[in-house]
């Protein structure tokens, strides 16, 4: 009862090498180094919108939000469809970023609006 014979393929492997543990490693050290764990600190979500001209395709609005909470995505989508008096302007999708506070000055929930045709700029603060 020493080794196990299969009939099918007629080999012959012996019965210490089916229930024998895997090699040893040269030490008991994982096999890499995990790198140091970063710093995780406060983040700060910015969101952009443009409002284009859809027959000059024109930008009119650059919409800029900066906040703590999600919620900033649909208030800065809100204001921009607010804001659309023509039908010939089409506000873009919303898109996300999610940044370093240390990137931004401030982070408290605000919404830059850039007008680029009369090249001026106003700032937001939604409820």
């Amino acid at each position: 009862m020493g080794s196990l014979t299969y009939p099918f393929r007629m080999i012959h492997i012996p019965f210490f090498r089916l229930i024998q543990s895997p090699p040893p490693t040269e030490t008991s050290q994982p096999p890499y180094v995990l790198p140091p764990a970063t710093k995780k600190g406060p983040f700060c979500i910015k969101t952009s919108c443009d409002m284009t001209d859809n027959i000059t395709h024109q930008h009119l609005y650059n919409f800029t939000g900066y906040d703590t909470s999600y919620d900033i995505v649909k208030e800065t989508e809100n204001l921009c469809l607010n804001k659309q008096t023509e039908k010939s302007s089409e506000c873009s999708k919303v898109s996300v970023r999610i940044i370093s506070t240390n990137d931004v000055k401030n982070c408290n929930r605000h919404i830059v609006v850039k007008n680029f045709d009369k090249n001026w700029s106003s700032i937001v603060f939604p409820k």
